[in-house]
Formats: C-alpha cells, structure tokens, sequence
C-alpha cells in the first residue's frame, strides 16, 4: 500500500520532467524543452511519487496537454487528482485538456477513464510503432466529476508560472488540501 498524498511539487519543471520521462519511457525530455510546466505528488514522506507535465498550451482554444507519470503501486489520491487539473481548469482556464497515450498502455488508457477524460480517436503510429489513443476531457465534465474537490471560486492559485503572461513564483513545495 503506498502512502497518501500529503504535498505538490511547484518549481522544479525540468527536474520533473526528466523523473516523468524516465517512468514513461517512450518519451525523452527534449520533447518537453520549453513552455511545459510541471507538477509534482509527494508520499507522506517527501518522496516524489507522480507527476504531471503540461506543454503545447494555446491560448487562443483554451487547450492544454497533460502527460502522468507515477511511480508502480502509487496511486494519486482526489486531492492529488483535483490539484494536478487545477492548474490548467482553474488557473489557465482551459476549455479542454488532451492527453495521448500509446494504444498498448492499458492501464493508463483506464486510469484516463476513471478521472472523467473520453477517448477521442487514435494516432497511428505515433509513438514509433504503437498507435496513440487521444482522450480529451471538458472544463464543463470536469466541473461536475467525483475528482473535482476545488468546487469553491476562491481556491487559490497554484505557485506555478502562468503561460499566458510567463510569470513564474519560486516555490519548491506548497501542502496540499
């Protein structure tokens, strides 16, 4: 059983990115080289256990794409989920976030079910010989999931840089709800 969540990561994208690049694997850091932020979910201990990486903004749609990595056994808790889809539902107002994953990855694909994203079509060959399957999830649907625990207006933003006016506040940890 793996401890539950107790802190976000802020601050730190390039060393998140290559910690959510060595899980995933398929993927290599230059991908992520500018305009990506990231987040981090520690256990109770301070050990980084699952991150999320956010690029490809366009702030002309309001769309944002979100790639997870964790560590086997980990599993985010509501308040983990909530925070991690704060940032781009809440502080970037995004109308919609899309996440891609290789069509073979099954249990990735069910986790995406499970926090509310549709599946929305497949990339063939995307990631070299396995096909993508692209899942997108509304601000409107996330607005009414069971992993939304932000309901209020006056939550607070996260210490992440806004990518609509490249603000960034330093902050290496923030406790979480």
């Amino acid at each position: 059983m793996s401890a539950p969540f107790t802190r976000g990561v802020f601050g730190r994208d390039q060393e998140l990115i290559g910690w959510a690049c060595d899980r995933i694997g398929y993927v290599k850091p230059e991908r992520f080289s500018t305009g990506c932020n990231a987040i981090g979910v520690t256990d109770s201990e301070g050990n980084l256990k699952a991150a999320a990486i956010y690029s490809g903004y366009d702030g002309d749609f309001h769309d944002i794409e979100i790639s997870f990595a964790m560590e086997p056994g980990f599993y985010l808790s509501k308040s983990a989920i909530s925070m991690l889809l704060r940032y781009p539902f809440g502080q970037l107002k995004c109308q919609r976030v899309t996440a891609a994953t290789p069509l073979r990855a099954t249990s990735t694909r069910q986790f995406l079910e499970k926090l509310g994203f549709k599946r929305e079509g497949v990339l063939r060959r995307r990631f070299g010989t396995d096909s993508a399957a692209v899942y997108g999830i509304l601000a409107k649907e996330w607005a009414r999931s069971k992993f939304n625990t932000d309901r209020r207006t006056d939550v607070p933003p996260l210490p992440v840089r806004n990518l609509i006016h490249g603000e960034k506040r330093r902050v290496d940890h923030c406790s979480g709800a």
